[in-house]
């Protein structure tokens, strides 16, 4: 915090999240696709593609960034951190019960990344993965703008936002399952 505002705080997350993860993806996702379709260098071509660009922002921040390595006199090792941590952890229930929350959510995150393509293409049909990956972090862009901009002005508190979150979210992945509409399926993972 270092006497920052403290706004600031969800509003640097909120840039991360919208140019630096979401932004930078649908571009990777736009040129993986243009690697597959226009120059025909293979299914992996993208991963491959990604690979490079990855290395080449390494170059970038191991060249430019400098190592944070906090208040040098609280000069513990790693061991000792992690002890702490664990102690902090084990003395707040409500820590306790976010990293679960957060686990569990991260979860079923990881799970879409896996299973979307073939519940899309439940059939080994063709689709544009680059283009619907795009639209996911399009998707993804729009929810983080709506929600830097809902906890901005102090009129829902995080818990009840993350409330609503988890509420859609599960509402979301449960509707392809319920109502079995192959086309609404995408629909239904825009919206998650």
């Amino acid at each position: 915090q270092d006497g920052f505002d403290q706004q600031w705080l969800s509003l640097t997350f909120s840039k991360a999240i919208f140019l630096g993860n979401d932004l930078i993806a649908i571009i990777s996702d736009l040129f993986g696709n243009m690697l597959l379709d226009s120059l025909n260098l293979g299914p992996v071509s993208p991963f491959d593609a990604a690979a490079i660009i990855l290395a080449i922002g390494m170059a970038i921040i191991i060249s430019s960034w400098s190592e944070n390595y906090g208040d040098p006199s609280d000069n513990k090792d790693l061991l000792t951190q992690f002890r702490g941590a664990v102690v902090a952890i084990a003395s707040d229930e409500k820590i306790a019960l976010l990293g679960a929350i957060q686990s569990l959510f991260e979860g079923s995150m990881y799970t879409f990344v896996f299973l979307w393509t073939p519940a899309l293409s439940p059939n080994d049909e063709e689709i544009p993965h680059g283009f619907i990956f795009a639209t996911f972090m399009l998707a993804s862009m729009l929810g983080s703008s709506i929600a830097a901009r809902l906890l901005a002005r102090n009129t829902v508190k995080v818990e009840s936002y993350t409330q609503i979150v988890f509420v859609v979210s599960f509402a979301a992945l449960l509707l392809p399952i319920l109502t079995n509409v192959y086309p609404g399926f995408l629909f239904f993972f825009i919206f998650f």
